[in-house]
């Protein structure tokens, strides 16, 4: 045949076309668009597609437009959400894609996940949504904190957002004259849960924290992080007893 097959560049990404606004190139490009179609059976979704003119086409090329199929846009953007303008970028139009990739991370479900797979979720997201913004705009300090807070608190804890303000109730805020108050919607969906929380019994005594992933009922960073990461090792009750009295250095020789 003598020439290179086109490339998948038409079929998996966007693409620019600037030309000089004429009526004679639009068609030309429309043309060259219904021809590669009917050669290689890709075809281009119109529905998707925008024209942008620039200010200095007149206005006569602007009113015979609505022979082209896609629309007619005043503000060129991609459809990874980077708007083409002169100057720096406004707060207001790189919010949109904070947005978007905040709204991902309040909806998955981190606790389901280990470290390392909530980390490969962030470093894809992050890959596929910020790298071609960063290399063409200098993003405002303001959106990098809230978007660098964001992604410590999925990281860490694996908690949604929407979820936080809920997991900073006390549960002194349950409990009025002596009893168990809950939300009657929360009864309803949880109506097993409820049952074993009203059977809890309540002391008029001071309130104290117990970590139940060891036997003296304190906690430390490394049971923490060993809870964490692994599941949390069962101990034996006759190494609880013993260790108490036979000392490391001499278990070998006992």
């Amino acid at each position: 045949m003598g020439f290179s097959a086109p490339n998948h560049l038409l079929y998996a990404y966007d693409f620019l076309i600037f030309c000089r606004g004429t009526v004679w190139n639009l068609k030309n490009i429309m043309g060259a668009f219904e021809v590669y179609g009917n050669i290689s059976g890709q075809l281009v979704n119109w529905g998707k597609s925008s024209i942008y003119f620039g200010s200095s086409v007149s206005q006569s090329l602007i009113d015979c437009s609505p022979w082209l199929v896609c629309r007619l846009v005043s503000c060129l953007s991609f459809t990874w959400g980077s708007q083409l303008f002169r100057g720096k970028p406004k707060k207001s139009v790189l919010q949109p894609i904070t947005d978007e990739i905040l709204s991902k991370f309040a909806k998955w479900k981190g606790k389901a996940l280990s470290l390392a797979g909530r980390a490969t979720l962030i470093k894809s997201v992050i890959t596929g949504s910020f790298v071609h913004s960063f290399m063409i705009y200098k993003w405002h300090s303001s959106l990098l904190r809230l978007v660098n807070r964001k992604l410590r608190n999925f990281l860490w804890t694996g908690i949604p957002d929407y979820l936080g303000s809920l997991l900073r109730v006390r549960v002194f805020d349950f409990i009025h004259e002596g009893m168990w108050v809950l939300d009657i919607s929360f009864r309803a969906r949880f109506p097993d849960l409820c049952f074993r929380i009203d059977r809890i019994a309540i002391y008029p005594v001071t309130d104290s924290l117990v970590w139940a992933h060891s036997r003296d009922g304190q906690v430390s960073y490394k049971s923490a992080y060993s809870c964490m990461l692994y599941d949390s090792p069962h101990v034996s009750w006759w190494r609880g007893v013993w260790c108490h009295f036979i000392p490391p250095s001499r278990s070998a020789l006992t």
